[in-house]
């Protein structure tokens, strides 16, 4: 019960954040639909709801593209970092990992952040006013200017491509690192199960 309360008070923690994050930018609330600040949402949302799913889903999608992404952007001078900006590309990916290490990865998570990820895109054209040109779907991401000439169907579907490996590749790391729920769960129900050993 301790634990659920604290995992509450830390959604809500970052909760708050992502309303100070949307109230200090331009973009105003449409800076949520980027992809990094939609991972910290879905983990906090996870922990508020007390469903792991979305919390390793937005800790995949932060650790496998966000992270790394915000850095070479920081590299490169395509960001420009706030207070609000790093926090939540850094406390999120930490808050994640340390539910992940406990409760384990759930299955599937690597398809569930591809399946997300393209219906962010979707509705990063569709939605927001065009000059906010939200997760760069109007323009080619400034570090790959000089491989990409536009945003065409194919530069899309290759970024998703991409994204894809990453996903995937992420998800098996961690999968060496920690379990999935069930597996961990029936290896405890069997530990308790099993009889007991008596020296003869």
């Amino acid at each position: 019960m301790r634990i659920r309360r604290v995992e509450q008070a830390v959604g809500l923690g970052l909760l708050a954040l992502l309303a100070v994050h949307a109230s200090r930018s331009e973009e105003g609330a449409w800076v949520l639909l980027w992809g990094c600040d939609l991972g910290a949402l879905e983990i906090a949302f996870g922990l508020l709801a007390g469903w792991h799913l979305p919390v390793a889903v937005g800790f995949l999608y932060l650790t496998a593209t966000g992270l790394p992404s915000y850095f070479v952007g920081l590299l490169t001078a395509t960001y420009e970092p706030t207070v609000t900006s790093v926090a939540i590309h850094l406390l999120p990916p930490l808050i994640g990992g340390f539910a992940v290490a406990r409760k384990g990865l759930p299955r599937h998570v690597a398809a569930l952040a591809i399946v997300l990820h393209a219906a962010v895109m979707a509705a990063s054209l569709a939605l927001p006013p065009a000059w906010m040109n939200v997760n760069w779907v109007r323009s080619v991401w400034p570090p790959l200017a000089r491989f990409f000439s536009s945003t065409s169907l194919g530069y899309h579907a290759l970024m998703l491509a991409w994204l894809a490996v990453l996903f995937c590749a992420g998800e098996a790391m961690l999968r060496r690192l920690v379990r999935t729920p069930v597996a961990a769960a029936g290896e405890s129900l069997r530990a308790r199960t099993a009889p007991a050993s008596h020296p003869r």
